[in-house]
């Protein structure tokens, strides 16, 4: 069965956020109170993935129970929104390495009049490995600087009994967020 390249693209646009591993934002252009932003895949589907987002700000440890719509005619773009439709914002992706390791994405927020922001995403793997000088020049081209929110401390957040793929390093202290 022959596939379309438009096809091909979509499923490669996708293929980043269907692992089994952890994915963290490394970097963002969006001020931020967040650190050790990351998504964890529940559920994957043709058209939607199901995943939590989980971070640390001043009060503690926040996890949200999120779902990701793909549309059809935008290859490379997602509806993210939390059941109760509060949290609301739209993802696209503007660089994908080869490997599938690390993304750019343009986040679009409704809460802040829709500005947009820039995240470097990567998976698990890829913060043992290296983060590559390509990723990080596309992230640097479209803005000069962001805020670096992860840490290898960051890995405690996932401390709660679940598989990590991926894995890194682990310190068995506990996070000291700063204030």
């Amino acid at each position: 069965i022959a596939q379309t390249y438009s096809n091909i693209h979509f499923f490669l646009e996708r293929h980043f956020l269907n692992t089994e591993e952890p994915i963290w934002t490394y970097n963002t252009t969006k001020r931020t109170n967040v650190w050790c932003e990351v998504n964890v895949k529940h559920n994957f589907t043709d058209t939607s993935i199901f995943f939590t987002r989980s971070s640390y700000d001043r009060k503690g440890r926040t996890t949200a129970l999120l779902e990701g719509k793909f549309v059809s005619d935008r290859k490379k773009h997602m509806d993210t929104s939390s059941p109760d439709g509060v949290y609301m914002l739209n993802e696209d992706i503007v660089y994908m390495s080869d490997d599938h390791g690390c993304a750019v994405i343009a986040v679009t927020s409704s809460f802040d009049g829709q500005e947009e922001t820039f995240d470097l995403r990567v998976r698990n793997s890829s913060l043992t490995s290296g983060i590559t000088e390509k990723c990080k020049r596309k992230f640097s081209k479209r803005v000069p600087e962001g805020q670096i929110i992860y840490k290898p401390l960051c890995q405690r957040i996932l401390d709660r009994g679940q598989l990590v793929v991926g894995k890194t390093e682990q310190i068995p202290t506990p996070v000291v967020v700063p204030s």
